[in-house]
């Protein structure tokens, strides 16, 4: 059984989802040699995501782990389930309606294997969006080792995140257990911050995952939304090394992104108070967008939904 990589899946209540990403898991070369091993964990979900997991198991005793949590303990403690059930030395975090859309993994797997690489601890894949995408498997492939640490790793979603087990579990445990009000932990951002001194990589081609267009993110419509939002800033602020994409994503971050997060989450997520805004500039937000946010925070549901229709009309001529 191949150490170097495994495939972790952690689970809430995404049955369908979950039932794609095992489909394009079987069309694996590797995972139908027996190569490459598969961790699913539950966290408690009230629908049928386990039963699915647990029948892919059936068909694949010694290829496929499944595990559940008898309570829910949050996206993060469910993440770390997955990583401490795996025993390779990388884990690849793919989201439930993810869908891996190569064939063969081997290229990655030869990377990852050569001596020169050993030090190497994060790496973000290629992704493809579109509604069209097709499996295949591509000869060419472009892999970067990048020194040090760049944009690459900063990640939104969760299924493009290729990680160093051991690094991902001391990040991850230690701010988890914090159990802070506000340590609502970012986990691409925790660990790509912790690997700015060592060596990554990056897929650059071909594409390995067609994006789920799944619009109940895992933290980004839930109703801690916006204090995920802030740790980013503050995590962001905080770091002891001079590195340029840490300056540029925090210029981002505390600029007009955060306005076009607010008017995300007032429409799409969990919604957005007024006094969200005093919060937003106390952590360093600049004035302008904090501004925006507040009118946005106070513009009825309806006027910003006519607003939007206005803008995608736009942006298509």
């Amino acid at each position: 059984m191949n150490k170097l990589l495994t495939i972790g899946i952690p689970v809430f209540e995404e049955a369908d989802g979950l039932s794609k990403t095992i489909t394009s898991i079987e069309n694996l070369t590797e995972f139908r040699a027996g190569i490459i091993k598969v961790v699913i964990w539950d966290n408690h979900s009230q629908d049928d995501s386990e039963k699915v997991a647990l029948k892919f198991a059936a068909r694949h005793p010694d290829r496929v782990l499944v595990g559940h949590n008898s309570t829910n303990v949050g996206a993060v403690g469910n993440i770390i389930q997955v990583l401490k059930n795996s025993n390779s030395k990388f884990v690849w975090i793919l989201g439930a309606g993810e869908e891996l859309i190569n064939l063969t993994l081997k290229p990655l797997l030869d990377f990852l294997d050569e001596p020169r690489n050993s030090d190497v601890v994060m790496g973000t894949v290629k992704a493809d969006s579109g509604p069209g995408s097709k499996w295949g498997a591509s000869p060419e492939w472009n892999i970067k080792r990048v020194e040090p640490e760049t944009d690459s790793c900063f990640v939104e979603t969760i299924s493009l995140s290729i990680v160093d087990r051991k690094l991902a579990l001391k990040v991850l445990e230690v701010n988890h257990d914090l159990k802070r009000s506000m340590n609502y932990v970012w986990p691409h951002l925790e660990v790509a911050l912790s690997a700015t001194s060592a060596p990554t990589f990056k897929v650059d081609y071909p594409a390995l995952v067609n994006v789920s267009g799944n619009q109940t993110g895992w933290w980004y419509h839930g109703p801690k939304a916006l204090d995920y939002y802030l740790n980013q800033v503050m995590l962001l602020k905080n770091h002891p090394r001079p590195v340029e994409w840490v300056t540029i994503r925090l210029r981002d971050r505390t600029g007009w992104h955060f306005a076009k997060f607010a008017f995300e989450i007032k429409l799409e997520g969990a919604g957005l108070r007024a006094r969200s805004s005093i919060s937003a500039f106390r952590a360093g937000i600049g004035a302008g967008p904090t501004l925006t946010a507040l009118a946005i925070a106070l513009i009825p549901k309806p006027l910003l939904r006519i607003a939007q229709t206005i803008f995608r009309k736009a942006q298509k001529r």
